[in-house]
């Protein structure tokens, strides 16, 4: 019995380290934020934007019962929201009373969400200051808290499990080489890790990589990846929408999706020659960051280029520029082919589901080992991986005279999406369980 009541007391001074340790870092990284703010719009946007957090957050909880139930759900940004949306469409389906209080950190994600009803209150997360999220905790007094992918607060974590409100993780990844995993710095990931009830991963690998650094898999439970559920959700809603010009009909499309500067080099040289050999192909930009300046340089290279959002029905527009945000997954309905950005950079390739579950080919760059999904359509061979203008073209060209090879394509990645959908309706049996829904 003292052996246990030492591992217990030495364990909770370890934790006691970690909690003071990570609170003096922030402290001193806090006003870096706000000097560098004055010179970067975005963080700006975000230092300005969380001043109304706790007053808003006041005003609609005041509004609301006590015995009202409330679901604080933490998103980074609109990609990790679309994560999160099956499983709380799925919840306000099983209790409507439920409350969804939904926080973005990043402005990207905060500025360009478009309510509905799913979700009650909308707000910034505040910056993970103690007393900040203590605050933040006493208004909002959730009965549990979801966090999605890598959206992960040690003082979130650390006052949630001090005031005994239930913590899940979902779209739960580890990389092999995550500095999480490393010597000194995993015991505190060890601890933060362990204050969830239940995380959720996406795949066998991240299963294995949290069980070996939690060293147990009591709270963890392998569902697969709510995304699905998402995109084949969407592929019902927009399978028959058009959504380009009425002269486009009957003619190829290829989406350049999720674009970095990295790409450019590869792609654009691709688009001037696949434009020169078939007047009738079009091409749609959608630039991960649309700016005024990449819309001005596609402008001298491709002709006829208009922005999305001045397009109509009747355009006469011959290639189109997304300048809109939200809207790309919705264009590859309409498309032929599609590439994927991200892969010629470091920062990892894009979300490859979008254009797969629409049924047609994807071509991506080299960098591409982040993406699950990415490496399993690589093998199932709907997916091309190139690393130069040349050997794009040569896919663009294949793919576009072989009508047999295109139907085949378009059938295995539907198949491979529709035998991987699921992922919510588990997280929900589970909450069930726990009582919280």
């Amino acid at each position: 019995m003292s052996k246990n009541i030492s591992r217990k007391g030495t364990k909770s001074h370890r934790n006691i380290f970690w909690i003071i340790f990570y609170n003096i870092l922030v402290i001193l990284f806090y006003p870096i934020v706000i000097l560098v703010s004055f010179f970067n719009s975005k963080i700006r946007a975000g230092v300005k934007g969380r001043k109304t957090t706790f007053k808003k957050l006041t005003n609609w909880r005041n509004n609301i019962g006590d015995d009202i139930p409330i679901i604080m759900v933490n998103c980074s940004s609109l990609g990790e929201y679309e994560q999160a949306k099956p499983l709380i469409e799925k919840i306000k389906n099983e209790n409507e009373k439920i409350q969804i209080a939904l926080s973005f950190f990043s402005p990207s994600g905060y500025e360009n969400f478009k309510y509905n009803n799913l979700v009650d209150v909308v707000y910034y997360l505040p910056f993970d200051l103690y007393w900040k999220i203590s605050k933040l905790i006493k208004i909002v007094k959730p009965s549990a808290i979801i966090d999605t992918s890598y959206d992960i607060w040690p003082n979130l974590l650390f006052n949630s499990k001090k005031n005994g409100i239930v913590h899940y993780l979902i779209s739960a990844r580890l990389k092999e080489n995550t500095s999480k995993l490393k010597p000194i710095i995993r015991q505190l990931f060890r601890i933060l890790f362990s204050y969830y009830k239940r995380i959720f991963t996406v795949s066998d690998l991240d299963y294995k990589l949290f069980c070996s650094l939690i060293r147990s898999s009591d709270s963890i439970v392998n569902v697969g990846d709510t995304r699905f559920d998402n995109v084949e959700k969407r592929f019902q809603k927009f399978k028959d929408v058009n959504l380009f010009p009425t002269t486009w009909k009957d003619e190829k499309v290829i989406v350049f999706g999720s674009t970095h500067s990295e790409c450019y080099d590869q792609i654009i040289p691709a688009i001037k020659l696949l434009q020169n050999e078939n007047k009738k192909l079009h091409f749609v930009i959608a630039p991960h960051d649309p700016v005024e300046n990449i819309y001005l340089m596609f402008k001298e290279k491709l002709s006829g280029l208009e922005k999305l959002s001045k397009i109509s029905s009747n355009s006469e527009a011959k290639n189109i520029y997304v300048d809109t945000i939200g809207d790309l997954s919705k264009l590859y309905f309409s498309s032929d082919l599609a590439y994927v950005g991200g892969g010629f950079g470091n920062d990892g390739l894009h979300n490859v589901m979008e254009p797969a579950v629409c049924g047609i080919p994807i071509f991506i760059g080299p960098n591409n080992s982040n993406s699950i999904e990415a490496q399993e359509l690589i093998k199932k061979r709907v997916i091309f991986v190139f690393n130069s203008s040349e050997q794009l073209i040569n896919i663009v060209n294949s793919l576009l005279n072989d009508s047999n090879n295109y139907k085949d394509i378009s059938q295995k990645t539907r198949e491979y999406i529709i035998q991987s959908v699921g992922a919510s309706e588990k997280i929900i049996e589970y909450l069930i369980n726990d009582k919280i829904i």
